[in-house]
């Protein structure tokens, strides 16, 4: 029950969250999942799974990290004991399947790599090595935090290319088992550039998604954030998922027809970074990137090997696939893109359990984050808005004194700098 005796600036955040809970009812009697949609996530993921088993010894690192993501979200899901306990006999059975059916081509996958890039496997090996675990409380986007602009491709890469992005993550990776962190200031200013899109702003969530896992990592970084005016990671990682958010409408293609009823789709040449958003943020909580109309997107994509492949290599990205590195198997099959596919169903299936077989526990995380993220910007005494830090402006702040200088400069010379005829036909406009 919402009640609302309180003083004006605790009413107006009891209120926010009156309606952010009636939202979140609503949203889960629409339908969404039914016992149906989560059968076709795990159907698309037992074929994915499937089409790894007969190939695991031609993938690269990248593709493989894909599998290791839906082992950890299957691990993850059995060994909720409370969400577990709640789901049907079958459903429980299927999901312990398909774990099991992950083992095999993981090892064999595993030891493919190290033969085949042995570099790549010592710098980033723990990512498909050991458990994967991310910290996944249910988390809310900012509409305010969106940013005003973002740069273009060219310019997003150059900032945070893949020499960059696989050092950075390295370095986090490598600390693990270390006293210290080796995370460098250089890594932290590169992973907060901000305006950035497409992978840069995914591999910039990874790399803090990474850092948060280890303790003497997670305490280096939020010490840098806080230097670099953020409020904490989870603050950090809220804005790059509302870009990431923004990203992904603007991506999905629109089409309604004579009925009205509306078709969602995807360049081909964008559906491996469309997948990769769908995965990242939903990761670590952000679950509204993840709409119902977007299945069917995943789905159409999957051949019937259960793997994801593009036409013409032209398809490959409109700027060339960096940061990471796709292969292709022999029958044409893109590991990366198939990988990127399995995560986004991984961030679906664990998003449908928990909402149709626990919902109150979701909502309730979310009314908590919403508290957290008002907290904040009372802690930093800012606007929403106005939270995201000052070099977001900056380019724009430049651009309006550069003007305003000349326009004065203009103003005070007008008599020397124009000559203004004085008739009746022509007046000076000063």
């Amino acid at each position: 029950m919402c009640t609302l005796r309180y003083h004006t600036k605790e009413k107006i955040m009891r209120i926010g969250l009156c309606f952010l809970y009636l939202a979140l009812i609503s949203s889960n009697l629409a339908g969404f999942p039914t016992s149906n949609d989560i059968s076709d996530i795990l159907h698309a993921l037992e074929k994915i799974v499937s089409f790894y088993t007969s190939s695991a010894g031609e993938s690269n690192l990248d593709g493989l990290y894909g599998l290791k993501v839906v082992e950890g979200v299957l691990k993850e899901l059995i060994n909720n004991s409370f969400l577990f306990s709640l789901l049907q006999d079958d459903l429980k059975q299927r999901l312990q399947l398909l774990l099991l059916s992950c083992r095999q081509p993981l090892l064999v996958g595993i030891k493919a790599v190290e033969k085949n890039d042995p570099a790549q496997y010592k710098n980033l090996k723990a990512l498909i090595t050991e458990d994967y675990t991310a910290n996944n409380i249910p988390r809310n986007i900012k509409k305010e935090l969106k940013w005003p602009f973002v740069l273009n491709l060219k310019d997003s890469f150059e900032a945070f290319d893949e020499a960059t992005s696989d050092g950075c993550i390295g370095d986090v990776i490598r600390s693990r088992g270390a006293s210290e962190c080796a995370l460098s200031k250089s890594c932290a200013k590169a992973a907060t550039t901000q305006n950035l899109q497409s992978y840069p702003l995914t591999h910039q969530l990874l790399f803090s998604i990474e850092a948060e896992k280890l303790p003497q990592c997670a305490a280096k970084w939020d010490e840098m954030l806080i230097d670099m005016g953020y409020y904490s990671n989870v603050e950090f990682q809220r804005i790059w998922c509302t870009n990431s958010y923004y990203e992904v409408q603007g991506l999905v293609k629109v089409r309604e027809n004579e009925d009205g009823v509306k078709h969602y789709s995807v360049d081909t040449a964008h559906l491996d970074i469309f997948f990769e958003h769908l995965y990242v943020c939903p990761s670590i909580g952000f679950y509204e990137l993840l709409k119902e109309e977007y299945l069917p997107i995943i789905y159409r994509a999957q051949d019937d090997s259960g793997c994801y492949r593009l036409k013409t290599s032209a398809e490959l990205s409109p700027a060339a696939r960096k940061p990471l590195v796709e292969a292709e198997a022999k029958d044409g099959c893109m590991f990366h893109l198939t990988a990127v596919a399995a995560t986004a169903l991984s961030s679906y299936l664990r998003y449908s359990l928990h909402l149709k077989y626990a919902p109150d526990k979701l909502n309730t995380d979310l009314i908590n984050d919403h508290k957290h993220y008002l907290e904040a910007v009372e802690v930093l005494k800012l606007k929403p808005r106005s939270r995201i830090s000052y070099s977001i402006y900056k380019n724009h702040y430049i651009i309006f004194v550069v003007v305003n200088v000349i326009f004065f400069i203009l103003f005070f010379y007008r008599k020397k700098l124009f000559i203004c005829r004085t008739s009746r036909k022509y007046t000076c406009w000063w």
